[in-house]
């Protein structure tokens, strides 16, 4: 699927660090050059796992080589991120399954707010809050 510009991330990112300006930033992503960004413009706040990550903007690293080791990578960020207070997320079934394991997770979809998406992403309609 690719990646969205890092600017729809970071408005919604601000939008909620103004309403909780405490919040730590848990990052989840196949994307060195994306978490190295939001490093950079986030310092101090940013959490992550340490795993392995693409080095090219399209990520899904864990789609590439299917071991056992980017297979617990990516469920303990799925577990992680059930966890957060707020997630905000684009198209991803590593998000999808965070709101299955917490059906009250409060979200943003991305490619659903801004219209990103040319289809209905019927998925999300059991975690839609």
């Amino acid at each position: 699927h690719g990646h969205l510009p890092l600017s729809y991330f970071k408005k919604e990112i601000d939008k909620y660090l103004l309403d909780h300006p405490e919040s730590i930033l848990f990052v989840a992503t196949d994307s060195k050059r994306l978490l190295m960004q939001l490093a950079t413009i986030y310092q101090g706040r940013l959490r992550y796992v340490e795993s392995d990550k693409s080095e090219d903007s399209q990520g899904e690293i864990h789609v590439a080589d299917g071991n056992l080791k980017n297979g617990l990578e990516v469920l303990i960020d799925c577990l992680l991120l059930s966890r957060c207070d707020f997630l905000i997320h684009g198209l991803s079934n590593v998000s999808f399954a965070a709101c299955y394991f917490n059906p009250h997770l409060p979200h943003v979809d991305i490619y659903r707010k801004y219209r990103l998406a040319s289809f209905k992403n019927w998925l999300w309609k059991n975690c839609d809050n």
